[in-house]
């Protein structure tokens, strides 16, 4: 009876599905950044801002691997409403904009090598 009782507890992960789980998260969260990046670039080149909405959706619904990831998607989300916002008032992008994407984007590459 002891032995069967004990049958009943969820088996715990392994350290290998722990492992797994990290770096489909990781994997997943880094996808979801380059959609976004995808997004600034049709803004800035082409005045796209058709699916914005869902890419930043899809995006802050997912869970970053670590706080610097979830502070920079942020980051990038706040940028990517601003460019939504002058595209949607006809105003050429404004330089401060650029300097701030650029500004992440260095940001997101040292976290990039260091979280990879």
């Amino acid at each position: 009876y002891k032995i069967v009782r004990n049958f009943k507890r969820p088996i715990p992960p392994s350290p290998t599905q722990i492992a797994r789980a990290r770096h489909q998260t990781f994997l997943s969260f880094v996808s979801g950044m380059n959609v976004l990046q995808e997004q600034v670039s049709r803004i800035v080149h082409d005045n796209d801002v058709s699916q914005v909405e869902v890419a930043s959706q899809h995006v802050a619904d997912q869970a970053a691997p670590d706080a610097r990831a979830a502070e920079l998607r942020d980051r990038l989300l706040v940028i990517l409403s601003k460019l939504v916002e002058a595209s949607s008032k006809g105003q050429p992008m404004d330089q401060s904009l650029t300097e701030e994407f650029e500004t992440w984007h260095e940001d997101y590459i040292e976290w990039f090598k260091g979280a990879h």
